[in-house]
């Protein structure tokens, strides 16, 4: 496969050829509607890809506030360069936020991607659902160029654990949700994807066969650790990945 040189990404759309992914990409960091620095490195991974307006896929998402006139989530700035996708979550919002109702689980993630008629060859997808990011995606049986995920970046860097399969769970704010960035990083390696970015709540990941620089993202660089929320007061198990 072709490998395309820093400076000149190509269209990986058409051609299929790798793309060199700028190191670091915590120097982009930068707010408008992401919970944290997510809106400026999903921004410069577009930008290293060639895509001016792509296309996404976002469920775990609503207003920041319950009086907020504004989603926050890691593709509204997106939506708002005039990008095509579509933001889900269980809870229903009001209709100016352009939201669609689905209780997304790993049983019914692939019966959701196809519902939505989300391409297949989907640019950004992002799971954030406080629990059972894990489970979904190993479930998942489609594969978006890149995955923003949220970690429990509370668990440190060498731990590698999730929290049990539960379709009806629900978080209650304590340190009992998501996976390690360790977990998740293992998961991502079976699907072929490597980590590029993380912040201690949401991790990104491309698929291998369009970076040309992989090499270059080392998780032990990469990680920013997020301090854990309070002790789980059910001592409830974690599964060991």
């Amino acid at each position: 496969m072709p490998v395309q040189k820093p400076g000149n990404p190509g269209n990986i759309g058409s051609k299929g050829e790798r793309v060199y992914i700028t190191p670091n990409l915590h120097r982009y960091d930068r707010r408008e509607f992401s919970q944290f620095g997510e809106d400026g490195a999903i921004e410069k991974i577009a930008s290293d890809l060639s895509i001016e307006k792509g296309t996404f896929f976002e469920f775990g998402i609503g207003p920041a506030s319950p009086d907020s006139e504004e989603l926050e989530g890691n593709f509204v700035l997106l939506r708002n360069k005039g990008w095509s996708g579509v933001f889900l979550d269980g809870n229903t919002m009001p209709e100016k936020f352009g939201m669609r109702k689905e209780f997304i689980t790993a049983l019914n993630i692939n019966f959701v991607y196809y519902k939505h008629s989300i391409p297949e060859n989907l640019d950004f997808m992002s799971i954030d659902v406080d629990g059972q990011e894990f489970w979904i995606w190993m479930a998942m049986q489609y594969r978006p160029k890149v995955m923003v995920i949220e970690i429990n970046g509370g668990l440190g860097i060498d731990t590698s654990v999730t929290i049990q399969f539960d379709v009806n769970h629900k978080w209650d704010n304590t340190v009992y949700h998501g996976a390690s960035i360790m977990a998740m990083d293992k998961l991502a390696v079976t699907k072929g994807y490597t980590l590029l970015w993380c912040n201690g709540v949401n991790a990104i990941f491309i698929r291998d066969d369009l970076i040309s620089n992989k090499t270059d993202f080392i998780l032990e660089k990469i990680f920013r650790p997020f301090p854990p929320h309070q002790p789980d007061p059910h001592n409830r198990p974690w599964v060991t990945i």
